[in-house]
C-alpha cells in the first residue's frame, strides 16, 4: 500500500514539476496535438487508464507488473487532480472532478488498484464519448447550416443588387430594409433605423441607430432603412453565425441535465460524510466502496450523449436546431400558430389574373407592381416578379421606396406615386375600391388580391390563386396525434381567404387581416393566457412574431431573416418534418428523464450492496462498469423519437405534477 501511494505520488509530483518548470512548452505541445486531433488527449488518457487496469489484473499473477500499473494510475489521475484544484480555488466546493479524484486516490490508498483503474477508465471514457458526441452533432449541424443559402442586398454604383453572402468582402456597402436581419456586422454610412438587439443584449425596446453607429450580426431592423459598410466578409460572417448556433445548441444544457448535475453535485458532500462515518465504524474498504454509488461523471456523460444523439438525428432528418433553449420548450408547447402564405400554402402562389380599373394596361400594371416588389423576399412578391418575367415586360427603375412591413409598399416610379398592398392596406389609406372588384372578392374569397393605386386612385388588382400544400392535412393530423390540439392560423390576408383554407384543414382558430406587429401581439396575448406558443412561418412578415414566440420554426424556403431569427429551421422542403420536431423534443426529454432515474437506481443498489452483500471497491467497480456499459449501449442505439417519446397521458401527467411543484415552491 505504501509503495503504491509512493509511486502514484511520485508520478503526480513529477508531472506537476514538469508543468511548472516548462508550462509554455507543455502548453504548445498540447495545443498543437489537440489542433491536429481534438480527441487525441482524451484518447491518450483513456488508453493509459485501460493499461493501468489491465496491469493491475496481471499483477495478481506477476506482481512486478503492478509497479507499471501504479505509474499509469498516477498519470491517469493527474488531469483529474488539476481540474479539481482549479474548481476548488474558483468555486470553493467539491465538483465532479474532485469527487472522482478522491475515489481513485482512496482506492489506491487501500490497495484496490484494479478498482482505481476501472474508475479512471470509465471517467476518461465518459469524457471521450461526450467529446465525440458533441463533435458529431456539431458536424451535422454545421453541414445543415452551411447548406442554407443566404443572400444580401449590396449597393454598387448606386444600384441595389441581390448577392450571395459568400461573395461579400469587407468594405462592401450593404442595404438593409425594414424587417430584415443584419447578417453581416458593420458601420452605418447612410440612413437611420430602429434596431432590435434583444437577441444580443436582452433589451426589449429597439434603439435608434444612424450614420457612424455600429450594428451587430443577428439584430433586426424594425423600421427604417440603412446602408452599412461590412466589417467582415460573407464567409467570415457565416462562420461567426455558425459559431453562435453551436454555442446556443451543442453547449446548451436543459433543465433536466442541470437537475442531474445539481443532484450529483449535492450528493457529493453527503456521500463523503457517510463514507467517513463508515470508515470509522467498519473500515476503509466499505467506505471507499460506498463512494462508487455516486457516479457523477457518468450522469453528466449519459445526459450529454443523449442530447448529442438527438441533435444528430434531427440534423439528419431535416430539423436544424439553432437555439438549445427549445429542447426543453418543445414538449411544453400547447398552441401552434401557423402563418398562411408559404407555410400552409405552397411557397409561390399563381397569378390567376391581372385586373385593370384605370388607364394603364395589364403589362404596365404588372411592371409597376414587379418594380415595387423588387427587393421584397416574400411568396407574393416572388409570384408577381415571376409573372412579369414570364410575360417579358420591362420593369422600370424605382426612384424611391418605403416598406410598411406586412401591409404594403410605397414607391415613386416615373414621377408617379404608387401604393401596392392588400385590401386592408387600401382601406387604411382611404382609397376607394371599385364595385366590380368588391363583387369579385366576394365571389372568389379563396383568392388573394394585391391592389395597386397610382396617385391615390386604385388602378388595378393582381389576383393570386394559392394552393394548399399536399402534406398540410396529414401534418395537422399528426400534430393532433401528438396531443397538440390547439392549432391556429394567422395571416394578413382577408378573413374569407383564410377561412376557406383553415376550415378545409380543420384548424381551430383563424386570425385574419393581422399585420406583423399584430402577430406578435397575438402571441403575447396567448402567452398571457398561460399558453406556450410555437409559431411556424415563412417570409418577410414573420420575423417579429418569431422573436415573441416560445418556439419559432422556419420553413426551408423561408426568407433569410426568418432563417436567422427562428429557433429551428426545417431544411427539407414542405411541412413533412414538422411533426418530427415535436417527437424529437418529447423523445429527448423522456430519454433524459429515464437516464437520470437509471443512475439514481444504480446508486441505491450499490449503497445497499455494501452492507448487505459486503461489496468491496472491486465488486462496486465491476457493477459500475456493467451499469455504464448498459447505459452506453442504450445511448448508442439509433434514435427513433417516435419510439422513445412517452405516451401523451404520461406527458400530461408529468406536466401537471411539474406545474403543481412549481406552484408549491412559489408559496
Amino acid at each position: 500500500m505504501i509503495v503504491g501511494i509512493a509511486v502514484v505520488g511520485g508520478v503526480l509530483a513529477g508531472t506537476s514539476l514538469i508543468r511548472r518548470r516548462k508550462p509554455r512548452l507543455v502548453e504548445v505541445i498540447r495545443k498543437s496535438r489537440s489542433e491536429a486531433d481534438p480527441l487525441r488527449v482524451d484518447r491518450q488518457y483513456l488508453q493509459v487508464s485501460g493499461l493501468a487496469t489491465a496491469s493491475s489484473a496481471v499483477a495478481v499473477l506477476y506482481p512486478p507488473v503492478g509497479l507499471m500499473g501504479l505509474a499509469l494510475l498516477g498519470y491517469g489521475i493527474e488531469p483529474l487532480l488539476a481540474r479539481a484544484g482549479r474548481a476548488l480555488r474558483r468555486d470553493r466546493r467539491l465538483n465532479n472532478d474532485a469527487y472522482a479524484t478522491l475515489v481513485a486516490l482512496l482506492s489506491v490508498g487501500i490497495g484496490q488498484y484494479f478498482a482505481a483503474g476501472m474508475h479512471l477508465m470509465i471517467y476518461h471514457l465518459g469524457v471521450r464519448l461526450v467529446a465525440e458526441g458533441k463533435q458529431g452533432a456539431e458536424a451535422r449541424i454545421g453541414a445543415a447550416f452551411r447548406g442554407q443559402s443566404n443572400r444580401v442586398w449590396t449597393l454598387r454604383q448606386g444600384v441595389e443588387i441581390e448577392t450571395p453572402m459568400e461573395e461579400i468582402r469587407a468594405g462592401d456597402l450593404l442595404v438593409v430594409h425594414a424587417g430584415e436581419v443584419i447578417t453581416i456586422a458593420g458601420t452605418i454610412v447612410e440612413g437611420r433605423a430602429w434596431i432590435d438587439q434583444q437577441a444580443l443584449t436582452g433589451e426589449t425596446l429597439p434603439v435608434v441607430k444612424g450614420e457612424g453607429d455600429e450594428v451587430a450580426i443577428s439584430t433586426l431592423v424594425r423600421g427604417g432603412e440603412i446602408t452599412l459598410r461590412a466589417a467582415l466578409g460573407g464567409a467570415e460572417s457565416r462562420a461567426q453565425g455558425l459559431d453562435q448556433v453551436l454555442k446556443r445548441t451543442c453547449d446548451f444544457k436543459d433543465q433536466l441535465s442541470l437537475r442531474g448535475e445539481a443532484w450529483s453535485d449535492r450528493v457529493a458532500a453527503p456521500m463523503i460524510g457517510i463514507s467517513s462515518l463508515t470508515w470509522l465504524a467498519a473500515g476503509a474498504t466499505p467506505a471507499t466502496a460506498l463512494l462508487f454509488g455516486a457516479p457523477m461523471n457518468s450522469i453528466r456523460a449519459t445526459l450529454a450523449l443523449q442530447t448529442s444523439a438527438h441533435l444528430r438525428w434531427a440534423a439528419d432528418h431535416g430539423i436544424l436546431v439553432k437555439d438549445g433553449r427549445v429542447l426543453e420548450e418543445l414538449p411544453r408547447v400547447d398552441t401552434i400558430l401557423f402563418d398562411k402564405t408559404g407555410t400552409l400554402t405552397e411557397h409561390t402562389p399563381e397569378v390567376a389574373a391581372v385586373r385593370v380599373f384605370g388607364e394603364a394596361d395589364e403589362a404596365r400594371l404588372l411592371a409597376l407592381a414587379a418594380a415595387a416588389e423588387g427587393h421584397v423576399t416574400h411568396p407574393v412578391a416572388d409570384a408577381i416578379r415571376g409573372e412579369a418575367l414570364a410575360r417579358g415586360v420591362a420593369i422600370p427603375d424605382v426612384e424611391r421606396i418605403e416598406y410598411d412591413l406586412g401591409a404594403g409598399v410605397r414607391a415613386r416610379i416615373d414621377g408617379r406615386s404608387l401604393h401596392l398592398g392588400s385590401v386592408g392596406y387600401m382601406n387604411a389609406l382611404a382609397i376607394e375600391l371599385p364595385h366590380l372588384l368588391s363583387e369579385r372578392i366576394v365571389a372568389h374569397p379563396q383568392h388573394t388580391y394585391i391592389l395597386l393605386a397610382i396617385d391615390g386612385v386604385l388602378s388595378g388588382a393582381i389576383e393570386l390563386r394559392v394552393r394548399v400544400r399536399e402534406e398540410a392535412a396529414e401534418v395537422i393530423a399528426a400534430l393532433r396525434g401528438l396531443g397538440k390540439t390547439r392549432l391556429a392560423m394567422v395571416s394578413g390576408d382577408t378573413r374569407h381567404a383564410c377561412e376557406g383554407i383553415g376550415k378545409g384543414l380543420g384548424i381551430d382558430e383563424i386570425h385574419a387581416e393581422i399585420n406583423p406587429d399584430g402577430k406578435a401581439a397575438l402571441i403575447r396575448a396567448l402567452q398571457q393566457q398561460g399558453r406556450r406558443v410555437c409559431f411556424v412561418g415563412d417570409g418577410l412578415n414573420d420575423a417579429v412574431a418569431m422573436k415573441q414566440a416560445n418556439v419559432s420554426i422556419c420553413m426551408s424556403d423561408g426568407a433569410n431573416l426568418t432563417g436567422n431569427v427562428a429557433h429551428i429551421q426545417l431544411t427539407q422542403a414542405g411541412l413533412t418534418a414538422l411533426p418530427g420536431a415535436f417527437r424529437f423534443g418529447l423523445g429527448l426529454q423522456h430519454r433524459l428523464d429515464m437516464s437520470l432515474r437509471y443512475w439514481l437506481a444504480f446508486g441505491g443498489v450499490n449503497t445497499l450492496a455494501v452492507p448487505l452483500l459486503a461489496f468491496t471497491p472491486l465488486q462496486s467497480s465491476l457493477l459500475y462498469a456493467v451499469a455504464f456499459g448498459s447505459a452506453y449501449h442504450h445511448v448508442r442505439r439509433p434514435v427513433d423519437p417516435q419510439e422513445s417519446a412517452p405516451p401523451q397521458e404520461w406527458q400530461s401527467s408529468k406536466d401537471c405534477h411539474s406545474s403543481t411543484f412549481k406552484r408549491r415552491r412559489r408559496r
